[in-house]
């Protein structure tokens, strides 16, 4: 079970896409009528031997194809340098700690915090982190000793307050994501950020995710599924 999960995990992208087809497929299923699944042929005449495989809801498929997609996305942030983006990508990821493990959402949510000076919830992170200790290789003393100089020069209690208004500060972000009543209807799937009034959106016809305009710059495509928006 565990090589499974880490090859997996191992990678995303891939995760992504199959979850994807399988959503696009499920969909499909779902619009059938119910009387020609009952004599399980599609109106092509194909066989629906693999109907099992779609009986859960094209939703729980869209679920697991958004987990790894804003996985994908904190990550690039944060190694393209935009760190208050990255932070605020990786804080979705805990909607999602049935998809993605929670010592690896942790993880990249202390690292995004600490990268854009955010003490406190990197903190809060690692003290998560900690509680996870005992199912992994660390003891509590390794641990402890790991972490402990990141906060003996830098208290918890300081973090960086941008200039930038959408970049506002952090536990504001904690709060909105943990009150949102759905993050397909309320996050911006190309960059993580939550709608303002203020802002132009696109729906995707495809997944019906929405996007900020502007934040697909030169792209053409959804960002979730990538069908032409």
């Amino acid at each position: 079970m565990f090589g499974e999960s880490f090859a997996l995990k191992s990678n995303a992208l891939h995760m992504k896409k199959i979850n994807v087809l399988l959503a696009m497929e499920a969909t499909k299923v779902e619009q059938i009528p119910s009387t020609e699944i009952s004599h399980g042929k599609l109106k092509r005449g194909g066989d629906l031997s693999n109907k099992d495989l779609f009986q859960m809801s094209a939703n729980y498929f869209w679920r697991q194809a958004e987990a790894y997609h804003f996985w994908i996305l904190a990550h690039r942030q944060l190694y393209e340098g935009q760190f208050e983006y990255a932070s605020r990508t990786s804080l979705i990821l805990e909607e999602y700690e049935d998809v993605i493990d929670l010592a690896d959402t942790q993880s990249l949510i202390a690292m995004a915090s600490y990268c854009c000076r955010n003490f406190s919830r990197c903190s809060r992170s690692i003290m998560k982190l900690g509680r996870q200790d005992a199912s992994t290789s660390l003891t509590s003393r390794q641990f402890s000793d790991m972490t402990n100089p990141i906060f003996i020069q830098r208290s918890p209690a300081h973090h960086n307050m941008n200039q930038d208004h959408d970049a506002f500060t952090s536990l504001a972000y904690a709060l909105s994501y943990a009150q949102l009543d759905s993050i397909t209807s309320n996050v911006c799937f190309a960059s993580g950020r939550q709608f303002g009034a203020g802002h132009d959106s696109e729906k995707c016809k495809t997944c019906s995710r929405s996007i900020i305009v502007s934040e697909l710059r030169v792209r053409v495509a959804c960002p979730l599924c990538h069908s032409v928006m």
